[in-house]
């Protein structure tokens, strides 16, 4: 028990015991606070394990978190009811996204979290339109991918050819995911990337001496110097891009193929 609360509390103070997720989780500041309108509603897809849906809930808002999962169900609901939230303020759901959208009005929510849940996802297309439907005016999605570039290791499995809970494919460029959120009425409005070289270092090491165990929780402030020391040195592992819905009225109109250009051309030419 004594072991379990260590763990609550670590993960509420540094956001996971991974450090890939702990450079992740200086997102949070960028998420959407209550106003004097009211509560802002969030929405959080493949809710891991409950830190992100917690920190929006935190700032005035009401959060939903679904997952598939039901090992992470349980600790999110642990994480909730260690730190005394109430459920009307954060709830968690077994659900898919399919099926929880199937029951909820359009533009439910005020923000959206995807958080490393795309590149599992083979209809990514269809799934970032879903949202946009969920999403209410001007709303907020808020996407990260792993970075396509990041050179992983190469004895190292990437992808899956099914969806079986790793990855579909392996992962997104900055320009692949905003293509992507724009041709499903998001407009790209920030995007941010985070690691270096020393989150590298640090990542492997989890892994391979580690086994990412919590016992690598000790070695946390010698990992923040490794980090700051090398923070110049850009290779970053995540990616964050912030989309805003884009209502129908917005939407481009298409522009003229090159064919039906000379034919208007040629029309105006013999008027």
């Amino acid at each position: 028990m004594r072991t379990e609360k260590l763990h609550f509390w670590m993960q509420a103070i540094l956001g996971n015991v991974r450090w890939a997720s702990r450079e992740k989780s200086r997102l949070t500041h960028l998420l959407l606070q209550e106003t004097t309108e009211g509560a802002v509603r969030t929405l959080d897809i493949g809710c891991g394990n409950g830190y992100f849906a917690w920190k929006a809930a935190a700032q005035g808002t009401s959060c939903i978190g679904i997952t598939i999962h039901e090992a992470e169900l349980r600790r999110c609901e642990a994480l909730r009811n260690h730190l005394g939230i109430a459920e009307s303020r954060l709830r968690f759901k077994l659900q898919s996204l399919k099926d929880f959208a199937l029951r909820e009005p359009e533009a439910s929510f005020d923000q959206v979290l995807m958080l490393d849940v795309l590149e599992h996802i083979r209809d990514d297309l269809g799934t970032l339109k879903t949202v946009h439907r969920l999403l209410a005016k001007d709303g907020f999605l808020f996407v990260t991918v792993p970075n396509r570039d990041y050179e992983r290791s190469t004895k190292e499995r990437h992808v899956q050819r099914r969806e079986l809970g790793w990855h579909i494919r392996h992962s997104y460029t900055f320009e692949q995911l905003e293509a992507r959120l724009e041709a499903a009425g998001f407009e790209p409005v920030d995007r941010r990337a985070y690691g270096n070289k020393g989150s590298r270092l640090i990542i492997e090491a989890q892994r391979r001496v580690f086994r990412n165990h919590p016992v690598s929780l000790l070695l946390f402030p010698l990992f923040y110097g490794v980090s700051a020391l090398l923070s110049w040195w850009r290779d970053p592992h995540t990616l964050l891009v912030i989309a805003r819905k884009r209502d129908a009225a917005e939407d481009p109109k298409p522009e003229a193929s090159s064919s039906q250009r000379g034919r208007l051309i040629h029309a105006s030419a013999r008027a």
